[in-house]
């Protein structure tokens, strides 16, 4: 399978459209708690930097469960409830890795000057972790999870360019829309959705290649 047609199954359409509600929701958790929260720092400042980024890396980790196994470009795979259950707290466990992510990359001296990465750097350790738990069910220990440095450069490239693409996207939709709903508002709507979208071919490309290991 390819990039593209990994990206156009239903799989992937039905996940991109659970992904969207999650992160609406979630933008209009925060816009509301900042409200409320508005004369309290420390309760904003907890709910800015702990509970939704937590409940950003829990939409992600949907995203990447709703997407198997067609993410790694194979049509049978062990049914994913008895992957996440041959461990214990499986689920709970890629949530708190993709969550940790977020706050760690933005802290590294390089890596934190791209919020580009952040995302990406996310869905792929979920992902790589969901695969090892696969092949470990099957029986199978040689698994190779470094793509190469030429696959590696070329999906950081990927990676700013469509990450900027979201940027001005949410950007420009939000000037349309201003006149039904906060500039503001509407850009982190537009953004929280396009991101995940425009970067989706980073991460499968990189996923496809774990993929290619069991073909």
């Amino acid at each position: 399978m390819t990039t593209f047609s990994v990206l156009l199954s239903p799989a992937f359409f039905l996940a991109f459209a659970a992904y969207s509600v999650l992160s609406v929701a979630v933008e209009w958790l925060d816009r509301w708690l900042l409200e409320m929260t508005r004369d309290i720092p420390a309760s904003a400042w907890l709910f800015e930097h702990m509970l939704l980024p937590a409940l950003r890396a829990f939409a992600l980790v949907v995203f990447i469960l709703l997407t198997y196994p067609q993410l790694y470009g194979v049509a049978s795979a062990p049914p994913l409830g008895e992957v996440l259950a041959s461990g214990h707290g499986r689920f709970m466990t890629l949530v708190n890795i993709s969550f940790l992510l977020s706050l760690l990359i933005p802290l590294l001296p390089v890596f934190g000057r791209m919020p580009a990465l952040v995302l990406p750097i996310q869905a792929i350790a979920a992902a790589s972790l969901l695969f090892n738990w696969w092949m470990t069910l099957s029986g199978i220990t040689e698994v190779h999870f470094w793509p190469g440095w030429t696959m590696a450069l070329s999906l950081l490239v990927l990676a700013i360019i469509s990450h900027e693409a979201a940027r001005l996207l949410a950007h420009y939709s939000a000037l349309r829309m201003r006149s039904i709903i906060k500039q503001e508002d509407m850009q982190k709507l537009v953004y929280r959705g396009a991101v995940l979208i425009l970067q989706a071919p980073v991460i499968v490309t990189y996923t496809l290649s774990l993929g290619h290991q069991v073909q």
